[in-house]
């Protein structure tokens, strides 16, 4: 289902993509999402949002993040729009994932798509059927204050599909990752 275009990125890895308001959901943030450029298939999350104020002409945070959306023409403040950051995790090839940065840039235009759930287990499995996060440090380092909630969703989506030993993986990786935030990095 199509949900946005891109129009723009901050980084290499961080897209930013007017939602169409007609086929988008509310609850967006923390989706994963595709994007096809050619025959490749990039995968990435919804890691921020924004709202521009038309009738104020300026932006409205929605969260603490700073460079997720800054830099935003100002052209694209004529017509209310919902914006949204979108962190690349890796891409999809031969119905598997591969969680390393895309080489390639995503052109101004692109559809942007929610993920339906076979390609969302498909994106988390390697060749051999295993479950695989290579992307979650890319996502703690890119993802800001939003982080370790958008860690929290990912684990709770992957728990859907995934056998008794991974969801113990999975609660470890939680915990720790609810740890550091709590706590920090300090060691005691």
């Amino acid at each position: 289902m199509k949900i946005a275009s891109i129009i723009g990125s901050t980084s290499h890895v961080l897209y930013i993509a007017r939602l169409n308001a007609l086929e988008a959901s509310p609850d967006t943030f923390g989706s994963f999402v595709s994007m096809s450029v050619g025959e490749n298939v990039v995968v990435g999350i919804v890691s921020d949002s924004r709202i521009t104020d038309p009738a104020l002409f300026r932006f409205s945070p929605r969260s603490e993040h700073e460079h997720a959306l800054d830099g935003v023409s100002p052209s694209l403040q004529k017509d209310q729009n919902m914006l949204i950051a979108i962190l690349l995790l890796g891409a999809l090839s031969a119905n598997v994932g591969n969680h390393e940065v895309p080489r390639l840039v995503i052109p101004s235009g692109t559809i942007v798509e929610l993920m339906n759930e076979p390609e969302f287990q498909k994106f988390h499995l390697d060749s051999s059927g295993d479950l695989i996060l290579h992307y979650l440090s890319n996502l703690k380092n890119h993802a800001g204050s939003l982080s370790t909630e958008l860690t929290k969703i990912v684990i709770d989506k992957l728990r859907t599909f995934c056998g008794e030993t991974e969801r113990k993986q999975l609660r470890v990786v939680e915990q720790s990752i609810s740890w550091k935030h709590t706590f920090g990095e300090t060691n005691f």
